[in-house]
Parts: structure tokens; sequence; C-alpha cells
């Protein structure tokens, strides 16, 4: 989604552990986490979100696995409208899938 080429808790890490059992493509998750690393994701439960929400199809499938994952509860909603807004902010020119998550 964007133009350029390249925590804290127990449940953040399992969540995160979680998310890269259940995709399966170890290279793009590679690639998400060092893009994650780059825009300053620095706890793990900020670097699961990112992942989830730059690694889905649509933004349906994005919103089912936040709330699967249950990174939409609490402290972790703040940390998921965080994530969604620096991702925004990154894109050159307006795309519909932050807003639509949103």
């Amino acid at each position: 989604r964007f133009s350029d080429d390249q925590g804290s808790g127990n449940n953040a890490a399992q969540s995160s552990s979680a998310y890269k059992r259940s995709s399966g493509q170890t290279g793009q998750d590679e690639a998400l986490l060092k893009l994650a690393s780059k825009m300053r994701m620095n706890t793990d439960r900020k670097r699961a979100i990112f992942c989830i929400i730059m690694g889905s199809e649509d933004c349906e499938d994005a919103f089912e696995k936040l709330c699967r994952g249950s990174m939409l509860q609490n402290r972790s909603e703040r940390d998921a409208c965080r994530v969604l807004l620096e991702c925004c902010l990154q894109e050159k020119s307006y795309n519909k899938f932050y807003g639509h998550l949103a």
C-alpha cells in the first residue's frame, strides 16, 4: 500500500506470534516487519497491528483479523488508531482503504 519499497504486554507478543503462524508467508512477514521498524512501530502490539493492516487483502479482511486478534479492545484500540493514522500519513495520495477501515 505504500509507495516506498520497502511491546509491551504478553497479549501483544501472543497476537504477534499468532499472526506469524497463521499467515504462512515468511518473506512478506519479514518485509512488513522491516517496514514497521522503519516507521518506528516500537511495541509488539503496534507491529502486529501494522502487519495485519498492511498484509490484508482488503479493509474487511483487516477488520476481521483485528477483531479476531483482540486488537480492538481497551488500549489496543488506541494503538490501532495510531498505527492506522501513521500508515495513512505515509501515503502520497488519498487511499480509500484507510477511510473504510477507520
